[in-house]
């Protein structure tokens, strides 16, 4: 904390090194104090053999925030958006965005209302249809936390996504 490793309990240190709690530590600060402050971090776990690490591009749209990950090894790319200022995004808002290059994607799109149709469309074309749904419900998490909803896709080719509400 403030840029401090604390001193390990003696009595459940472990007895070799890389295995110190603290090792791996994240501090993340904002350049200049803000009323409110606005972080997306990737996390690329590798392994130490892997001599680079992917690349990733931040993508910003309307009221969302996202990154583009590259994929390894003939993996596709990963393509992931949250929600900028609010829980969760209206039912009547879209999300529009362009992936540069020709290769294939998969898309997490988060913080999306409940029980909302959308069409995933690829270049003005739908590629397919889905709907939102409580995940909560299916977690069996507490129901006084806030709904959860997320659309989780495949297009085969970069190009323009629009993902609209369906009847909007």
């Amino acid at each position: 904390m403030n840029g401090k490793n604390y001193p390990l309990n003696p009595k459940t240190k472990p007895k070799s090194p890389p295995n110190y709690p603290g090792n791996w530590r994240l501090e993340v600060a904002p350049p200049a104090p803000a009323e409110r402050d606005l972080f997306l971090n990737v996390l690329m776990p590798v392994d130490k053999d892997q001599s680079s690490i992917p690349a990733v591009t931040r993508l910003e749209a309307a009221n969302m925030l996202g990154s583009l990950i590259q994929g390894e090894r003939g993996e596709p790319d990963t393509v992931v958006w949250l929600a900028r200022d609010k829980d969760t995004l209206d039912t009547t808002e879209s999300l529009s965005y362009r992936l540069p290059g020709d290769e294939p994607a998969r898309h997490l799109i988060a913080d999306l209302p409940v029980n909302v149709d959308y069409e995933i469309r690829l270049d003005g074309k739908v590629v397919q249809a889905q709907g939102t749904q409580d995940s909560r419900t299916q977690t069996g998490m507490k129901k006084d936390l806030a709904p959860s909803c997320s659309l989780w896709f495949t297009t085969g080719a970069g190009g323009t996504i629009a993902i609209t509400p369906v009847g909007r």
